[in-house]
């Protein structure tokens, strides 16, 4: 039972780097292309937030999962703030990238399940 919780935990920490590293870079292709990307600023918190959930795993397991609702909360205003006078609220884009978000947050929940 061990040896699952610990490799789910592992594929979570890797799941959650790459989420963080390609909203990095579709954010930094934006920002080079000089884009009007307001929101941005909120994407790069959004990240740092996201990369700080992973030593709160192994720290306290309640403030990784704040520290990632905040992540995602920061992360949805800024693309929303990035689309605003487009009226493209949601492209496809930010559609996928939500639903990684959300189901990296349901392995959270699992694995505080497990943890109880």
């Amino acid at each position: 039972m061990i040896g699952f919780e610990l490799d789910v935990l592992y594929n979570l920490i890797y799941m959650i780097i790459g989420y963080s590293l390609l909203n990095l870079t579709i954010s930094l292709i934006a920002n080079f292309r000089k884009k009007n990307t307001p929101g941005n600023n909120y994407i790069y918190m959004s990240i740092l937030c996201s990369f700080g959930t992973i030593p709160l795993l192994f720290l306290y397991y309640p403030l990784s999962l704040v520290a990632w609702f905040i992540s995602i909360v920061l992360y949805c205003r800024g693309a929303e703030m990035n689309h605003e006078e487009k009226k493209d609220y949601i492209p496809l884009s930010y559609l996928f990238s939500m639903t990684v978000a959300a189901i990296i947050t349901l392995a959270l929940f699992s694995i505080f399940s497990l943890h109880s």
